[in-house]
């Protein structure tokens, strides 16, 4: 071999050795990328069958120790009547359709197998009578919270879609929900307010369980979009239908959510 072909071959040689060092020092960070996709696609996994695993484990608490997470297990009363035709509201005497207790009866089974704590529920009458058969098949009693309630709508509980569409106040309410008001009503700040401030409370009471808030769709989205990093004006990006269950995982890690608006089959 030559002086010109023995250089070439040197600074192969060097060549490879600093790329092998390179990949090397490359690891963490890829296993980090490889573990944030395997954490993104645990709800995908679970919805085809494959095997269970901790969401969250290897994460660290504040302290240096095992991160303590809390599961809020977040379900939408079941369908009545006017779901879709009237915003009910705070309306009294709206009780559950045919449909809505069978969505109730799904939501009980489907969290039976949970280690639940406690089931928290808003007063109004379609709440606790969704959380009633999910407190009966989890053992515990319901505990009613007006943190969970409906928003107050004021002058527009009771009123119809159709009617409110031709409201330009019902309009500005939902282009800016972080400004607008609904008359003699709440600002959806507020209902973003009192439903985090319940559920950071109940984390609190009870470290590593699970709890059911038994809710509706506006005080559920919100709670949501506060996990997510998002406030009121993102609502429409977020679906959460009758009798469905929403997954949130808190911890002071932070907050994740876990699954998104499980329904009861048709």
């Amino acid at each position: 071999m030559g002086l010109p072909q023995l250089g070439r071959h040197r600074h192969r040689r060097r060549a490879l050795r600093q790329a092998g060092a390179g990949s090397r020092r490359r690891r963490p960070a890829d296993r980090a990328v490889q573990l944030l996709h395997e954490v993104a696609a645990d709800p995908v996994h679970r919805q085809r069958g494959a095997r269970p695993h901790d969401p969250v484990r290897g994460r660290r608490g504040l302290s240096g120790g095992a991160a303590v997470t809390t599961t809020l297990f977040l379900v939408r009363h079941g369908a009545h009547d006017q779901v879709s035709r009237a915003l009910s509201a705070r309306t009294p005497g709206v009780h559950l359709s045919n449909e809505g207790r069978r969505q109730a009866e799904w939501a009980a089974e489907r969290l039976a197998r949970e280690n639940v704590a406690a089931v928290h529920a808003s007063p109004m009458e379609r709440a606790q009578e969704t959380a009633q058969p999910i407190a009966r098949r989890l053992g515990v009693p319901v505990t009613s919270d007006e943190s969970l309630n409906e928003f107050d709508a004021g002058r527009w509980a009771g009123r119809s879609f159709d009617d409110l569409a031709s409201d330009p106040a019902w309009t500005h309410w939902n282009q800016n929900r972080s400004l607008a008001r609904a008359p003699d009503g709440e600002n959806a700040i507020e209902v973003q307010a009192r439903v985090v401030r319940c559920a950071l409370d109940l984390v609190a009471k009870h470290p590593g369980a699970g709890v059911v808030l038994v809710a509706h769709a506006e005080p559920l989205r919100s709670l949501v979009l506060y996990g997510l990093g998002l406030g009121p004006d993102a609502w429409s990006r977020i679906e959460i239908a009758p009798g469905s269950v929403t997954t949130l995982l808190i911890g002071d890690w932070g907050c994740r959510l876990h699954r998104l608006n499980e329904e009861a089959p048709a």
